[in-house]
C-alpha cells in the first residue's frame, strides 16, 4: 500500500508547474510503482501452494500487466485532454485502491513461512559422485 501511495504522490507532484518538483515526482513514482509490483509478486509466491504456483503467477501477471493493453491507446487519447486530468485520474485511482485495501488497523508482520510447508525451507545438498571420491583418494562405496 505504501508503494501505491508513493506512486499517487509522484503523479500529484508531476502536476505542478515547477520543474524540480516534477523531477522529484518522477523519482517518487519510479520508486512507488516497482515497490507495489514487487510486493504483489512476492505475496503471490509466498502465499500460493507450490502445486498451483505457475497458474496463480500467470494469472497475477495478467492481472497486473494486462491493463497496459488498454492503457496505451487510452493514454494516447488522453494527451488531447492536457497533462493534468489524466494524472489526477491516476491519483484518484491509486488513492482509492489504497483506501479500499486499508482497514485502518496495523497488521502484524508474518515471519518466514512454516518449515513444514511443502517446497519451503528445503535445502538441496550436493553430494560428490562416487567416481570423484575414488579419483581424489576419498572413501570408496
Amino acid at each position: 500500500m505504501a508503494g501505491t501511495t508513493l506512486f499517487a504522490i509522484g503523479c500529484l507532484a508531476r502536476c505542478l508547474p515547477w520543474w524540480p518538483v516534477t523531477v522529484v515526482g518522477a523519482v517518487v513514482a519510479g520508486v512507488g510503482l516497482p515497490w507495489t509490483l514487487v510486493a504483489a509478486v512476492t505475496a503471490v509466491q509466498t502465499h500460493t501452494p507450490s502445486a498451483l504456483l505457475g497458474r496463480v503467477s500467470a494469472t497475477a501477471n495478467t492481472a497486473m500487466f494486462g491493463p497496459l493493453v488498454a492503457a496505451i491507446p487510452l493514454g494516447s487519447a488522453a494527451v488531447h485532454l492536457g497533462a493534468r486530468p489524466p494524472l489526477l485520474a491516476a491519483v484518484a485511482i491509486c488513492l482509492s485502491a489504497a483506501a479500499a485495501t486499508s482497514d485502518g488497523r496495523a497488521r502484524p508482520r508474518h515471519g518466514c513461512p512454516s518449515r513444514s510447508s511443502p517446497g519451503i525451507g528445503r535445502s538441496v545438498r550436493s553430494t560428490p559422485s562416487t567416481s570423484a571420491n575414488r579419483d581424489n583418494g576419498g572413501p570408496s562405496p
